[in-house]
């Protein structure tokens, strides 16, 4: 990604958020392996506060 960023001439920062996943707005599970509807339910994780402080700061410049 770096390699073809710079060879576009594209301003670019590239941030490695730890234990994320790569689209961060996909990730999600399911609360237990049963499929007892209401019970089992699907929820997606919080997105680290580091992704909205890079998009911020990114605008911002």
């Amino acid at each position: 990604m770096e390699n073809y960023l710079s060879q576009a001439n594209l301003a670019h920062k590239i941030v490695v958020l730890p234990k994320c996943g790569h689209d961060m707005i996909t990730i999600e599970s399911e609360n237990d392996d049963s499929l007892n509807w209401p019970a089992n339910f699907w929820r997606w994780k919080r997105q680290p506060q580091e992704f909205a402080d890079s998009i911020v700061d990114w605008i911002q410049k």
